[in-house]
């Protein structure tokens, strides 16, 4: 179970699959609020390119502005001597915050992964870039889809 996220093209009589996230909620809560209208409810909506061009600027925003540096970072939860803990790992964090903030700020919500900023949620942004440069640069229509 999870937050899962696809970006689709229109065909004439069928959608194809050209994105897809797994729990980033950031890049979700982006889509529910400047194409949904804040309504969150797993439907199909019509995206327009000029709204996947604003995402794509954001996003490589982020990836010019934000600074990462090793520490500590939060990679699950597990229950141990009768107790939930985390699981504390060597990994990346982010140093500036509230620059993911203020532009694309995480969200919490059933299933749908981390709310930390840190290499996963880089990850999810270097993803995003990959995946709108690549439809942006082809021709079609597109729908963004979510479930969990």
């Amino acid at each position: 179970m999870g937050l899962d996220m696809m970006l689709y093209r229109k065909n004439e009589d069928s959608l194809e699959e050209v994105g897809y996230w797994r729990k980033a909620n950031q890049i979700h809560n982006w889509f529910v609020q400047n194409v949904q209208e804040g309504t969150d409810d797993c439907g199909e909506y019509d995206v327009t390119r000029e709204q996947l061009s604003e995402l794509l600027g954001i996003c490589r925003q982020i990836l010019d502005e934000v600074r990462v540096s090793e520490g500590e970072i939060r990679n699950g939860r597990r229950y141990q001597n009768g107790v939930w803990e985390d699981i504390i790992e060597t990994g990346f964090v982010v140093e500036n915050p509230e620059v993911c903030e203020a532009l694309l700020p995480s969200t919490s919500g059933f299933f749908f992964g981390s709310t930390d900023y840190d290499e996963y949620y880089m990850e999810d942004i270097k993803n995003t870039v990959e995946i709108l440069e690549k439809v942006l640069g082809e021709e079609g229509d597109f729908v963004y889809h979510s479930s969990w």
